[in-house]
C-alpha cells in the first residue's frame, strides 16, 4: 500500500495541470465574462450608478488595464493593483471625494491592499473614477475608447486607445 500511495504521490508531483501549462505558454487565464458582468451590473446597480454604458465601460477598462483579471497587480514592481490596476494616490483621492457614498456601500474600511482580491471594490472605485467627470459616458466602444485614455489612463499613462480597443475585443467579445 506504501509503495501505491508513493507512485501516486510521483506520478502527480509530475503533472502539469491545464493553468500552470498555459502559464508556461503565455496563454492567461481571465475571468469569465458573464460572471464579471453579473457582478459588475449587480455592484453598479448597488451605487445607483448603472446604465448599459457604464456597465460596458467598466467592463472594458478591466479588459484594458488586467486582461479581465489575468493580472491582480501591476506588471513588474509597478504600484497598480486589482483588476482595475487602481494606483495608491487614486485610491486614496476617491476614498476622500467619496467617504459618504463608500459608508453607504460599507466599503469605508476597504483598504488600497484589498482591491487587489475584492472584485467588488475594484468595480466601486473603477466606477467612481469616471463619475468624477461631469460628462457622459459615451455610447460607442472606440468613445469609450478615448474617455478611457482621458479619465482613467490620462496623458501620463502609456495605454492607448487601440490597444484599448484590441483588449476589449481580445478579452470580451470572444466570450460573447
Amino acid at each position: 500500500m506504501a509503495v501505491l500511495i508513493i507512485a501516486l504521490m510521483v506520478l502527480l508531483s509530475s503533472m502539469t495541470f491545464t493553468g500552470e501549462a498555459n502559464a508556461k505558454k503565455g496563454k492567461k487565464k481571465m475571468i469569465y465574462y458573464p460572471h464579471i458582468k453579473e457582478l459588475v451590473d449587480e455592484t453598479l446597480q448597488e451605487m445607483k450608478l448603472h446604465s448599459p454604458e457604464a456597465s460596458d465601460l467598466v467592463l472594458e477598462t478591466f479588459a484594458q488595464e488586467s486582461g479581465l483579471g489575468t493580472a491582480l497587480k501591476q506588471y513588474g514592481n509597478g504600484p497598480a493593483k486589482g483588476i482595475g490596476q487602481c494606483e495608491r494616490g487614486t485610491f486614496n483621492w476617491l476614498k476622500d471625494e467619496y467617504k459618504e457614498r463608500l459608508e453607504v456601500l460599507g466599503m469605508s474600511e476597504v483598504k488600497f491592499e484589498d482591491l487587489r482580491w475584492n472584485i467588488k471594490a475594484a468595480i466601486v472605485f473603477c466606477r467612481l473614477r469616471y463619475f468624477f467627470d461631469p460628462n457622459p459616458i459615451p455610447k460607442s466602444r472606440p468613445e469609450r475608447a478615448l474617455y478611457w485614455k482621458r479619465i482613467y489612463n490620462t496623458s501620463a499613462g502609456k495605454g492607448t486607445p487601440q490597444e484599448f480597443l484590441k483588449n476589449c475585443k481580445r478579452c470580451i467579445d470572444k466570450q460573447k
